[in-house]
């Protein structure tokens, strides 16, 4: 599909493991929902809401994971990596160079 809308996607891969993400909802400029197929069963959905604030944008991101069952108390080993605060600062830094680039074109 058309990027950012529903039903597109996009793949990301960290060595050998694969993860599919696909647009739930979007509304742009305000919300995005997405849906991720990840490693070892792992299921998640984001939801971004972005609001105006003086002079910038808050940026309001909900994650919800689901893990198959016997797999729960490895998840949430897996999640402190996947869904740390260090992988979050990398992803808004990749976001803010995005917004940064499209903006001053």
């Amino acid at each position: 599909g058309v990027p950012g809308e529903p039903g597109s996607g996009y793949v990301s891969k960290r060595g050998p493991l694969t993860a599919r993400t696909a647009v739930v909802a979007a509304t742009a400029p305000a919300r995005l929902v997405t849906r991720t197929d990840a490693y070892l069963g792992l299921q998640f959905q984001v939801s971004s809401q972005f609001t105006d604030r003086a002079g910038g944008t808050d940026l309001r991101l909900t994650a919800e994971t689901h893990w198959p069952p016997g797999l729960r108390l490895l998840g949430r080993l897996l999640e402190r990596v996947v869904l740390s605060g260090r992988e979050a600062n990398k992803e808004l830094l990749n976001l803010k160079e995005l917004i940064e680039r499209e903006s001053s074109s």
